[in-house]
């Protein structure tokens, strides 16, 4: 669970197969991101998001997305 006042991390990663067109990640919700790309190896790639930040009352219920586009605008 997330409390209030908190900081809190996600992580969205997702894997590819073209190093030459890494996927962008996006957060519903603001915050502190990192971003970072690894070979995975025998071709494989994976692009990985950290969001970070501390939740307030208003993110009380609410829910975060994360989106990830790839080349060619597929989501």
């Amino acid at each position: 669970s997330v409390k209030e006042g908190e900081p809190v991390v996600f992580k969205c990663s997702v894997r590819h197969t073209c190093p030459s067109y890494q996927p962008t990640l996006t957060w519903s919700h603001s915050g502190k991101i990192i971003m970072s790309y690894k070979d995975m190896g025998h071709g494989n790639w994976e692009a990985e998001s950290l969001l970070t930040f501390t939740p307030t009352k208003e993110d009380d219920h609410g829910s975060i997305t994360c989106t990830v586009k790839y080349h060619g605008n597929a989501k």
